[in-house]
């Protein structure tokens, strides 16, 4: 099987060869391997804005309304090239080459992103094993934790009680889980490897390393014994910046002018982490966009029915439970 950067399903560039080469050499030159690595998924990933234009219309803060919405998305510039590259690698220092993500978003949205971004599924799975192409398949993905799994996962431990002694858990892990399980269960930023393989995706074993945009996640992550980047960009904003990833006009425009690169800062973090003595985490500072990268932008319609049913129900249906225990 060929492993270049000619062989993978992305439109060739100058930036993109050149973050493909990154990639494959921070796997070579430290012990970082792809599976070790939990990607967040919006604003390290991708940009993604909505326009508040029809929260403006009448009859658009009716109780029952219908919530559909449209979404409009730009990939950061040479992060996908860079994750091809750390497969390859990966591949042939012997690790699985598959990618992980941990988002707090919803299966419907992660499915329907993932048709636009060519290979998307493929670096998911091993090159043995056909992509996951259906919504429900991806739901179910061991490589995949959201939102919806971390509030199930919730639901469980009400039921059932908090889970006999494990010996693969670290203390600082399991101590930060009680801790933060008795503090707020709603949370749903907390992403500690743990809790995947609590709930049954046994996906996280290896993850040592976390690339989120929050500072509260990468910190916990940090305090269970593990390493994290810190991705800084820009997000569009209205209402005095009350209002995240919403802008007035011109979505895909004001995507493209606030973007910045992260895929060579998140590189080099890694580097420098992988010289490092755990537990550590490094700020990955966003650079500018490479002139002449061809930007990958679209646009998805989240019906009413998935937003409600996979995002908001949900999560109210917990916070109801908690507030009456």
């Amino acid at each position: 099987m060929t492993r270049n950067y000619d062989s993978i399903p992305l439109p060739s560039s100058a930036f993109g060869g050149e973050m493909y080469r990154v990639g494959r050499a921070l796997v070579q030159a430290t012990s970082i391997r792809l599976d070790q690595i939990v990607w967040d998924a919006d604003e390290v990933l991708w940009d993604w804005t909505m326009k508040a234009s029809r929260m403006l219309k009448p009859g658009a803060f009716r109780w029952g309304r219908d919530l559909g919405h449209r979404e409009y998305y730009v990939v950061k510039p040479g992060i996908f090239e860079l994750i091809w590259g750390m497969r390859h690698a990966s591949l042939e220092e012997g690790g699985d080459g598959c990618m992980r993500i941990w988002t707090n978003g919803y299966p419907w949205r992660l499915w329907r992103i993932g048709r636009h971004i060519p290979g998307f599924g493929e670096l998911l799975e091993s090159p043995s094993q056909p992509p996951p192409t259906g919504r429900g398949a991806l739901a179910r993905h061991a490589r995949i934790f959201y939102r919806l799994d971390f509030i199930r996962l919730v639901e469980r431990w009400l039921d059932r009680g908090w889970p006999s002694e494990r010996r693969e858990w670290s203390p600082e892990s399991r101590a930060l889980i009680v801790e933060e399980l008795t503090r707020d269960p709603c949370d749903s930023t907390l992403k500690i490897p743990e809790l995947a393989a609590w709930y049954g995706k046994e996906g996280f074993g290896s993850s040592e390393y976390l690339i989120d945009d929050r500072v509260h996640t990468i910190e916990r992550f940090v305090a269970a014994g593990r390493c994290a980047v810190l991705v800084s960009a820009p997000t569009p904003r209205i209402g005095c910046g009350r209002v995240p990833n919403t802008v007035w006009r011109r979505p895909i425009p004001t995507l493209i002018r606030l973007l910045r690169g992260v895929a060579r800062p998140i590189a080099a973090s890694l580097r420098r982490l992988a010289a490092s003595s755990k537990p550590a985490w490094e700020r990955a500072q966003s650079g500018e966009v490479p002139l002449g990268y061809p930007l990958r932008t679209f646009a998805i319609d989240v019906p009413d029915g998935a937003l409600r049913r996979e995002w908001l129900h949900p999560m109210r249906r917990l916070e109801r439970r908690i507030a009456t225990r």
